[in-house]
């Protein structure tokens, strides 16, 4: 099963963290951090970096598609055409979308017709 993780800049990193924690150590899994150009996100905290990401564009399987939460960057997203094109893409490529915290609104006008779980958190 191939897991992709998206994150992007003011992501919180229990958002991440926990998904990746527990995902990557299952057997059969194959867990990929993805970002809308590769290269690295700094978190909420902007002290903390993730690097070695994969870009949305490269992204060509995936069954599950796991979308992190990130507030503080909602208008941004909102006005990039080039994420919004790669988020529907993978959308619809993958067997089920997760999405995670209050900018799971922003995706439901973008992924129509999906499965689409809301987790949120106060």
């Amino acid at each position: 099963m191939k897991l992709c993780i998206l994150v992007y800049d003011g992501i919180e990193l229990w958002d991440l963290g926990f998904v990746y924690e527990i995902f990557s150590q299952i057997d059969g899994v194959d867990v990929t951090l993805i970002s809308r150009d590769g290269g690295e996100v700094t978190l909420k905290d902007k002290n903390t970096v993730i690097g070695g990401l994969k870009p949305m564009t490269e992204i060509e399987d995936v069954d599950i598609l796991w979308v992190c939460s990130g507030e503080e960057s909602i208008e941004k997203l909102r006005k990039d055409d080039l994420f919004k094109i790669q988020l529907a893409r993978l959308s619809r490529l993958a067997e089920r979308v997760l999405m995670v915290g209050a900018a799971s609104m922003l995706y439901t006008n973008i992924i129509i017709g999906k499965n689409i779980e809301i987790c949120t958190h106060p």
